[in-house]
């Protein structure tokens, strides 16, 4: 009963390792893609698209961006990486 027990902790325990490189991997792609957007808006303002935004609608766009990717970054790692852990080992 003890080895099964042990054997699906472990199986388990890289099942999650493995989702949680997954899901850093996206969401590292995501937040660029995010900030990359913000970016190309930004210079794109008055280039090439010439969207004629004024400053506080920019100042406001990249504010508010930085906070929800920051925010949803924190968000999203504390509960892929739980400073307590799950599997803990004990004598």
């Amino acid at each position: 009963m003890d080895d099964r027990l042990t054997h699906s902790m472990i199986k388990r325990f890289d099942i999650d390792t493995l989702l949680r490189k997954h899901l850093a991997y996206y969401f590292v792609l995501i937040i660029f893609l995010w900030f990359a957007s913000v970016v190309c808006i930004l210079f794109f303002n008055d280039n090439l698209l010439d969207l004629n935004l004024s400053d506080a609608v920019l100042i406001t766009l990249l504010t508010t961006t930085s906070f929800n990717v920051i925010g949803m970054m924190i968000i999203i790692l504390r509960n892929l990486f739980p400073l307590t852990g799950e599997f803990t080992c004990s004598k």
